[in-house]
């Protein structure tokens, strides 16, 4: 539809064409079921984490979506724990950042090291962040 709109050159000749809006009354029945759908798997991954709930559908997605890549979940976590800022994650030989996160920074940029290092493997919601 979007290609037949484009391939015409007057808008109006386009909009009254048969069928038109019975194809986009469906159009956004398919959109609402989507939408539903994923506002029932953002809600299972809130219950299954809660601290899911600081943050918005939008963060939410982001976060699940890089949830194989710490580095990237970084940037959310000052909304999802109080007053943790970041983690500080080792490098690999090419700069870039690997799972083990060696310590945290505060919002105020104090920084603590962990005991030990944290592995940040698996799914966002398992890493032990609290419990590294």
């Amino acid at each position: 539809m979007i290609l037949e709109a484009v391939e015409m050159t007057n808008i109006i000749e386009f909009t009254k064409r048969k069928g038109l809006l019975e194809k986009l009354k469906c159009l956004e029945e398919g959109l609402g079921m989507c939408e539903r759908a994923l506002a029932e798997y953002l809600e299972t991954k809130r219950l299954a984490f809660p601290r899911f709930y600081f943050v918005s559908n939008t963060d939410l997605l982001d976060i699940l979506s890089h949830g194989q890549n710490p580095a990237k979940v970084n940037i959310h976590l000052s909304k999802l724990f109080d007053s943790l800022s970041n983690l500080k994650f080792d490098l690999d030989h090419g700069g870039e950042p690997t799972k083990t996160a060696h310590g945290m920074f505060s919002m105020e940029k104090e920084y603590v090291v962990f005991d030990k290092d944290c592995e940040c493997s698996g799914q966002v919601c398992t890493f032990d962040i609290l419990t590294c």
